[in-house]
């Protein structure tokens, strides 16, 4: 008889494995589908040089919330990380003197901060504590929202029972009066700002030098394919600063043995609570009949059963090739949500370079 599961995964990147070791612990039988022969997805550590690994796509730990790292044991199931400091480096072309030939940041000696900065403006030097302070302050009041359900507006208008609409605007109502109890009226209109706005709209309310803001704006860029005047890289500015570990306000940390370390260090997490990880497993489609979810079909037509499917896919390879186009149709509220998610755009302004070094 074949074995069935609670809930099948498909995919083994980060957000699978801290999925699937949660459930189990849960006392769920949890089994996850990984297509390559490794875990990770886009944290993960590859031979792509003979004799050197590297790290393919993520290549720091700052954003993963230390809640998990705790609950996980991760550090139990070799997680090991190291502080990076310096943080940031600018080269500086054609300098106005000595001073200004590059712009170094520490990650925790202000003084030295403030220092590097009043090479360039004086004034930038005595504003940056203050701006780092103040996006702290908006970080720390979203700490909650990190950790709770977001609130489906959209779906609001949707509910028929009088009694479940109260509960969705109650549930929305809750979240926007404890920010406001934290951050304040102001606090609350920055948050907006920051949410909205451009990244060279916020950075240039606060410093007047044009490479101080260009160092200070690579936070809003990255992954982006948007320039520093484009609305939203404000909030790719805050989402930059909101991580940490150990206590470390906006800190990233190198991992040993590459970012492949995270994954390999959850998915040893899940297999200790139960979890069942198969590598070498494509997942052709997830099997949905008369509206219920049955399980997964595999590349080589193996049908396993579950109760729940997950997916670690994006939304897009989520819905345009592991749910049936005839399963969509069936629905018209997922034919519309399927629009919405295939006119999204995944352009990104990264490109990594990765380099085996003599000596």
């Amino acid at each position: 008889m074949k074995k069935a599961y609670d809930v099948i995964i498909v995919g083994a990147g980060h957000n699978g494995l801290v999925t699937s070791a949660y459930l189990a612990r849960q006392g769920l039988r949890v089994l996850v589908c990984e297509k390559r022969a490794i875990v990770g997805g886009a944290a993960c550590t590859e031979e792509i040089i003979k004799d050197f690994k590297f790290s393919r796509a993520s290549y720091l730990l700052s954003l993963f919330r230390p809640k998990i790292i705790d609950d996980l044991n991760l550090r139990e199931h070799g997680l090991k990380y190291y502080f990076r400091d310096p943080c940031s480096y600018t080269p500086i072309k054609n300098p106005l003197n000595h001073s200004q030939r590059s712009l170094l940041l520490s990650s925790t000696d202000t003084q030295f901060n403030m220092k590097q900065l009043g090479n360039f403006s004086k004034k930038d030097a005595e504003m940056f504590p203050k701006y780092e302070e103040w996006l702290t302050k908006i970080c720390r009041a979203l700490d909650e929202l990190i950790y709770s359900p977001p609130a489906d507006l959209g779906q609001m208008s949707k509910q028929n029972k009088i009694s479940d609409r109260f509960r969705a605007y109650n549930y929305s109502a809750r979240i926007f009066y404890n920010l406001f109890q934290k951050l304040g009226l102001k606090g609350s209109l920055d948050l907006y700002q920051l949410l909205t706005s451009s990244a060279s709209k916020i950075l240039d309310q606060w410093f007047e030098s044009d490479i101080i803001k260009a160092t200070l704006a690579t936070d809003g860029l990255i992954g982006a394919m948007l320039g520093p005047y484009d609305r939203g890289t404000g909030y790719i500015l805050l989402h930059h600063v909101m991580g940490g570990l150990d206590g470390r306000a906006n800190a990233w940390y190198y991992v040993q043995g590459g970012m492949g370390g995270v994954s390999n260090a959850i998915a040893s997490s899940a297999r200790a609570a139960g979890v069942e990880i198969r590598t070498n497993c494509s997942v052709k489609h997830i099997d949905i009949r008369n509206s219920k979810v049955e399980g997964v079909v595999l590349e080589n037509g193996e049908e396993i059963k579950g109760k729940i499917v997950a997916s670690n896919a994006t939304g897009y390879t989520t819905f345009k090739d592991l749910i049936l186009n005839d399963v969509i149709q069936t629905n018209t509220e997922l034919v519309e949500l399927k629009r919405h998610i295939l006119q999204m755009d995944y352009s990104s302004g990264t490109t990594k370079i990765n380099l085996a070094l003599s000596g």
